[in-house]
């Protein structure tokens, strides 16, 4: 009987030396750890991350003639162009490559035309169309909204491939020497998504389906060639000369 004893209380001190709770306890220890990691990735990745859909917002037909879009040219000049575009529109960027170009220079540099910019985008036909009007919003924060216009219309192939194409347009930015942080800032969040949301809003109610779409003196514009541009501005000024009243006659 002693000598079982003394077996018995050497087994049990060995199984001292190795505590039967301690790799589960450490176990539990790296899963809490991998969760907590993991929430604070979510939640930093969640708060950066960008708006790039419209949202809600209901405007009264007063309301909607209120909002204002991107202005460019003489606020007097006797044309108004209205523009609903797009960015990720393979039509829009043709447009504004090789159409718009010429009737800026002939007609908006010489103060026959003011140029009014709308956003579009396509909800649901282009993925990135509605953060890359936010990203030209941030870039009207900076003033540069014409430059940065410029830009995304040049680089649309590539930056419209991408899955996620923040991380050009802050490039672009940089690029266009604007303040860095501040547009990132303002792209990474919900900053003008209501903007870009009125400018659609406004566009429906005008009866827009597609980009682009141009306007001139409030008369769509069919065919978006330079030659029937030139034509309907020829038209909205003679039309203007028409509607101004007659001079007085001089008196005798």
């Amino acid at each position: 009987m002693a000598a079982k004893r003394s077996k018995t209380a050497k087994t049990k001190k060995t199984e001292r030396k190795e505590p039967p709770g301690l790799k589960p306890f450490y176990l539990l220890i790296g899963v809490i750890a991998v969760i907590g990691v993991g929430i604070l990735v979510y939640q930093a990745t969640t708060q950066a991350r960008p708006t790039v859909a419209p949202v809600p917002l209901t405007l009264t037909p007063d309301e909607l003639e209120q909002v204002e879009p991107v202005p460019r040219g003489d606020p007097d000049a006797p044309v108004v162009i209205e523009e609903f575009v797009d960015f990720q529109c393979p039509s829009c960027g043709r447009f504004a490559t090789q159409i718009a170009p010429v009737i800026k220079q002939r007609y908006l540099e010489t103060g026959q035309v003011q140029w009014q910019f709308y956003h579009f985008p396509l909800v649901g036909v282009f993925e990135h169309g509605f953060l890359a009007a936010r990203a030209s919003r941030c870039a009207l924060d900076q003033d540069r909204f014409w430059d940065y216009h410029d830009v995304l219309h040049a680089r649309r192939p590539g930056w419209s491939a991408e899955g996620d194409p923040t991380g050009s347009f802050v490039q672009y930015a940089r690029e266009l020497n604007l303040d860095r942080r501040a547009f990132e800032d303002c792209l990474r969040s919900d900053r003008h998504a209501e903007d870009v949301t009125a400018h659609l809003q406004v566009g429906i109610s005008r009866g827009v389906q597609g980009t682009p779409t141009i306007f001139v003196n409030g008369d769509p514009v069919r065919e978006l060639t330079v030659s029937a541009m030139e034509a309907a501005i020829q038209d909205a000024m003679q039309n203007g000369a028409m509607d101004d009243p007659d001079p007085a006659e001089p008196e005798a």
